[in-house]
């Protein structure tokens, strides 16, 4: 297959691009690693794309339509998405779209252009910093074009959100579907098929970030209003209004993953998992200048690509390991004449209750002030559960730094339609609750984000029952089980 040419960039050069990556390569040299492989030309875009591997650049355009700092950005934001990998962690949501602002718009392009772009600038920021701290006048390396997604609050907000990629683009995909075309309607209307919720898993709740468009398009045609994809071939994007969505669009939530261009005899699948290894590799050596005091204004970004990198969508809707955790219970004894668990964890010879489900069950909800907008979702999955399993009796119990108005629901019950709360976050209250309240419940569901205060968890005690936490919010895996949850089962979930 013909592949494209590489950009030879003058490091002396006065064009925009030139100056750009030069200033790129100097304050965030993590971020310029993929260029460091090849920048290649393509006008099949207007400003840029990637195929995973290397960031293509349409030189023309950037050097007469950007100023430095913008070209850095455009060829910061392809490098990022080549250094978290999206090319090949989104090729499952390939085609999915959403309709937002009365226009379609690739799902993959905006859940993970949310996120890169406010990484962007705040790198920006850090390199300013630097600069600073070297006695220099400050400027911006990266400035953001007008028309890219960046403080979209209603798709994304950093506030209250911390999602990887997956995550946010398949909540993208739920909470902005592509509405079916008629039958016999335009064929200009027709929409992608929406992702299979059993085949991608659950989504993730909660709304918005920093990373915003202010709605409007960049658009590569060739004149005729067709426009060109990866491999030069010129198609067109359904829309719904205000122009074409078009495909290797850079920033702006079109789709700029083009199709890989492959060496001699390379696979596609070779082709990928070579991308991945080499992201393993750059985010190590990342890792090691960042302990070594090396990393620059570029400090903290190992783990912040870990981190998103490390969180793919849930496979198993929650209440299907809530599924898998009642079974578990009932072999324990619930379904039992005499509850050996009972007697082995108090001494007390109990007698079970031969049934299949538990008869007492108390579930926390974290209603603290970061989860308060969560708090319909939240009580929405709660519902289904007791539909669902039908407990004898449940104590819905809402906790911020104390416990609230409790709430004692009976089989086939009702919750209230809200519950209260606001404030910061604890668990002990919850815990005390649950000793002095229902010290011989089957066990404990504790829905929350895990977010609180570092002296919090040591001061926990493990309750006398079975807990399982239901965890929506992102924790580093080298803390989990030694410095958070360090009692208890913690499954990581999807809300919505």
């Amino acid at each position: 297959m013909k592949t494209s040419d590489f950009i030879e960039l003058d490091p002396r050069g006065s064009s925009s691009l030139e100056v750009g990556a030069r200033h790129l390569r100097r304050w965030l040299p993590f971020l310029f690693g993929p260029a460091l492989r090849g920048i290649k030309s393509t006008r099949a875009t207007k400003y840029g794309m990637t195929d995973g591997r290397h960031p293509y650049m349409n030189e023309e355009t950037i050097n007469t339509q950007c100023d430095p700092a913008e070209a850095a950005f455009i060829l910061g934001h392809e490098d990022g998405h080549v250094i978290k990998d999206h090319v090949r962690r989104l090729k499952k949501f390939e085609g999915a779209q959403i309709d937002w602002r009365q226009q379609l718009w690739s799902a993959p392009n905006v859940g993970s252009d949310l996120i890169l772009n406010d990484w962007l600038r705040e790198l920006n920021r850090s390199a300013r910093a630097e600069m600073v701290k070297a006695g220099l006048a400050p400027f911006d390396v990266m400035k953001p074009l007008p028309d890219i997604l960046i403080d979209e609050k209603d798709l994304y907000d950093t506030a209250i959100e911390d999602l990887s990629a997956e995550q946010l683009t398949l909540k993208l995909i739920k909470m902005f579907p592509v509405t079916p075309p008629e039958i016999g309607g335009p064929q200009s209307q027709a929409a992608q098929p929406e992702a299979d919720e059993d085949s991608t898993g659950s989504s993730s709740e909660q709304q918005a970030t920093d990373d915003g468009n202010n709605g409007s398009e960049q658009q590569a045609t060739d004149g005729n209003g067709s426009e060109h994809t990866g491999n030069g071939e010129a198609s067109l994007s359904p829309s719904k209004g205000g122009g074409e969505a078009t495909s290797g669009e850079f920033g702006g939530g079109h789709n700029d993953f083009c199709e890989p261009e492959l060496v001699d005899g390379e696979t596609v699948e070779e082709f990928h998992e070579a991308n991945r290894r080499e992201v393993e590799r750059v985010v190590f050596e990342q890792r090691m200048n960042e302990d070594k005091g090396l990393a620059g204004a570029t400090a903290g970004c190992a783990s912040f690509v870990s981190s998103d990198i490390g969180r793919t969508c849930t496979q198993v809707r929650w209440e299907d390991h809530l599924s898998d955790w009642f079974r578990q219970r009932s072999e324990e004894g619930f379904d039992r004449p005499f509850c050996s668990r009972s007697y082995q964890r108090t001494g007390i010879a109990r007698r079970a209750r031969g049934s299949k489900v538990a008869g007492e069950l108390v579930f926390v909800v974290d209603t603290s002030g970061s989860n308060v907008r969560r708090m319909g979702p939240m009580l929405d999955k709660v519902q289904e559960v007791l539909d669902k399993f039908q407990p004898q009796v449940t104590h819905v119990v809402p906790c911020d730094r104390r416990v609230h108005t409790t709430h004692e629901v009976l089989s086939g019950g009702l919750l209230p339609e809200t519950l209260e709360g606001g404030g910061g976050t604890r668990f002990k209250p919850a815990f005390d609750w649950i000793e002095d309240n229902a010290p011989m419940a089957d066990g404990v569901v504790f829905l929350t984000d895990g977010h609180t205060a570092r002296n919090e968890w040591p001061i926990l005690k493990a309750p006398d029952m079975p807990l399982l936490w239901l965890c929506f919010g992102y924790h580093p895996p080298h803390l989990l089980g030694t410095q958070r949850y360090t009692f208890g089962e913690r499954v990581a979930i999807d809300l919505v």
